[in-house]
């Protein structure tokens, strides 16, 4: 294969200035250059391949760089740009690319093979980063012809392949066999968007040197807790804030103002998220790729705070909420932990419940449905609490007799409810059973 686009191996430029990112830039180095493989997973736009890039420009590895994308599913594409990408730290590589340019696909797995050889023998340290690994992942592997081959390649480089440290970024969870077992075994690591999240002081930086815009704590932590230090979002916020100081700045100086100077930052803006942009661009990078289903299935279900199989399947009565709410955790979506139960990201919630909104049959069905449900638990809740404790006749009621002692000190002070509550749906992901019926305060 002559032809390549060389763009897919080279390490990303930006036009836009670079916020700084030490904490972050040498917690990936560290796990990068102890760990046999690295995998950055989050959805789009929380700045994986921007992270890395800057990563890249300042490890003390070599690193060589691959952008798949849909076409590298095909796995005589997929090993012709791998071996180039890896030629200058693998001996052999340009070898076997001169023999796969002749070989037929019958011919592809012991090329495959022998391609893992080399790597795995590669002489000295260096880091492969695979960027936008999701693809890979998109479609079936049987719907694929001859794309096992590509998931076992990667598989023996994970394994076997001492020398090279395989960084991982994608929107899902990658499937790679063995990786389970590897971060058990303290060989590899997972890192999802709270490790990309932009705090505080990164946006007053990015805001100011991008933007010539100076923010004050106040806005800036604004920005944190409405879109989560999501950068994408902060972006384009900052981007409409931007142009909205520009318009400002034109009408002052029409009217023969010098109040508004766009070469010096302009002071102390109280920013707020940008939803129409925000909103466009999750329909553009989130919701187009899904499957229909699936997407049925985020939208019914953003009418709930918490989401756990149980709570979907009353709501919805399909028989799949657990397999598709563990489709929403291995895509990512926006989505996040807490006390052992999922939560849609605030401002993702929101999207969902406007387009959910717009179908004047299922918007009022569920909201019914998930009015019933919460107020079916709060009395069972309420009956729990009158009749407690139960006999302790087994294990697991002697676990329920153990906190009745919780349950009557919330009952005396209100302010342990929140607290409380997020411990019993620990307990019911742990052992089942009473947390389902503690209420929501």
């Amino acid at each position: 294969m002559s032809l390549r686009f060389q763009q897919k191996l080279i390490i990303p430029a930006t036009a836009r200035p670079l916020v700084e990112r030490p904490r972050v830039l040498a917690e990936l180095e560290q796990v990068v250059t102890t760990r046999r493989v690295v995998a950055l997973a989050a959805p789009a736009g929380w700045g994986k391949t921007t992270t890395l890039a800057q990563w890249a420009a300042g490890s003390s590895l070599p690193v060589a760089w691959y952008t798949l994308d849909p076409a590298d599913r095909d796995p005589q594409l997929f090993l012709d740009y791998l071996l180039h990408s890896v030629a200058a730290f693998v001996p052999g590589a340009a070898e076997i690319v001169t023999r796969l340019s002749a070989t037929a696909p019958q011919g592809l797995p012991e090329l495959i093979h022998a391609a893992a050889l080399a790597i795995s023998a590669a002489p000295a340290p260096f880091a492969l980063v695979l960027d936008d690994f999701h693809v890979l992942d998109e479609e079936p592997r049987s719907a694929l012809p001859g794309a096992v081959l590509v998931f076992d390649l990667r598989a023996s480089v994970a394994q076997y392949a001492g020398n090279c440290h395989l960084v991982l970024a994608s929107r899902t969870l990658p499937t790679l066999h063995g990786l389970v077992r590897m971060v058990a075994q303290q060989r590899a690591a997972v890192f999802d968007y709270a490790a990309l999240q932009f705090s505080v002081a990164e946006i007053q930086e990015l805001a100011g040197m991008a933007y010539a815009l100076t923010l004050s704590d106040e806005s800036a932590g604004q920005l944190v807790e409405q879109l989560g230090g999501w950068v994408t979002g902060i972006v384009l916020s900052l981007d409409s804030a931007r142009h909205g100081a520009g318009r400002m700045a034109q009408v002052a100086l029409g009217a023969g103002s010098s109040a508004y100077d766009l070469r010096h930052p302009t002071s102390d803006v109280l920013i707020e998220a940008d939803t129409t942009q925000v909103y466009a661009y999750f329909v553009e990078q989130v919701i187009l790729p899904l499957d229909p289903e699936l997407l049925r299935f985020l939208e019914d279900t953003s009418v709930l705070e918490d989401l756990s199989p149980q709570r979907c399947e009353a709501l919805r009565k399909t028989g799949n909420a657990a397999a598709l709410l563990d489709e929403v955790k291995r895509h990512g979506l926006f989505v996040s932990s807490r006390a052992g139960w999922l939560a849609y990201h605030s401002l993702f919630r929101d999207f969902l419940r406007a387009r959910l909104a717009r179908d004047p049959h299922r918007h009022p069905s569920l909201l019914l449905r998930a009015g019933i449900c919460t107020a079916t638990r709060r009395m069972s809740s309420a009956r729990l609490i009158a009749t407690w404790p139960p006999a302790p006749t087994t294990r697991r009621s002697s676990c329920c007799a153990q906190s009745s002692l919780a349950f009557a000190s919330a009952r005396a002070k209100p302010r342990c409810w929140p607290a409380l509550s997020a411990w019993h749906r620990e307990w019911e992901v742990e052992a089942g059973g009473w947390g389902a019926q503690v209420p929501n305060r």
